[in-house]
């Protein structure tokens, strides 16, 4: 068969590789730009959250400084808030996929690894998220407490 000039003998894992690679591959490739948006999107979503939260609350993070509250309890607290909602976000998210995902008309294929790294990376995103409330809560003075 290998002499015939227009066919090709394939061995069970080049006709698995010619599959993902080739025609599966700009399918995988728009799924990880998809979740790669989605991702990018929460991270906006939680930065906006936790800033307004941060901003809500200048004048008890004022008071926690006159009080003497060291900077990483302040920080702390508003990691705390994102590390949260990031969390919550995950299992509100994994729990309606679960349920819509058995209805869907193609098969989803949702593995424990998978879900591993899209938590922390999640999680990682939402800390980093926190970073620009930080900075605000930082730059907080105890005196605007007093005003």
């Amino acid at each position: 068969i290998k002499r015939w000039g227009d066919v090709e003998v394939l061995t069970q894992q080049d006709q698995e590789t010619l599959l993902l690679d080739g025609r599966l591959g700009k399918l995988r490739v728009q799924i990880l730009a998809f979740t790669t948006m989605t991702l990018l999107i929460c991270c906006a979503v939680i930065a906006l959250t936790i800033y307004t939260m941060t901003i809500e609350k200048v004048a008890q993070i004022a008071l926690l400084k006159l009080i003497g509250a060291r900077d990483r309890v302040i920080i702390g607290m508003i990691a705390q808030q994102a590390g949260m909602i990031g969390f919550c976000g995950l299992v509100l998210a994994i729990a309606i996929s679960f349920t819509i995902y058995p209805r869907f008309p193609r098969t989803v294929l949702i593995t424990q690894p998978d879900l591993g790294v899209l938590s922390l990376v999640l999680m990682a995103l939402s800390l980093a998220a926190s970073w620009f409330a930080i900075r605000r809560a930082l730059a907080v003075r105890a005196q605007e407490v007093l005003a």
